[in-house]
């Protein structure tokens, strides 16, 4: 059987289609993660470069996703990036 090469358009519309879905909700891989530094939310946002306000507004639901520097800082303290970057499924 021979293997068909994808074209370009047919990987770029396969690779934005793609959905990552995480097993965990980013708001509890954050908190996991914060209680486990035994750090206030407002010093767990300080060290993700984020203000209080937009820690919480992330903690609520009212902001989605994390700014990219924020991103990079929670996969450097150990939140899985299947969880930055994908999607929960309730």
């Amino acid at each position: 059987m021979e293997h068909k090469r994808e074209t370009r358009d047919e990987l770029m519309s396969r690779l934005i289609n793609t959905k990552v879905i995480s097993p965990v909700k980013l708001v509890d891989a954050l908190e996991f993660r914060r209680e486990q530094y035994d750090l206030t939310k407002r010093d767990f946002a300080f060290l993700l470069g984020l203000t209080s306000g937009n820690y919480i507004a992330i903690l609520k639901g009212v902001r989605k996703r994390l700014p990219i520097d924020a991103t990079k800082r929670a996969y450097a303290i150990g939140v899985p990036a299947d969880v930055l970057l994908g999607e929960y499924d309730e």
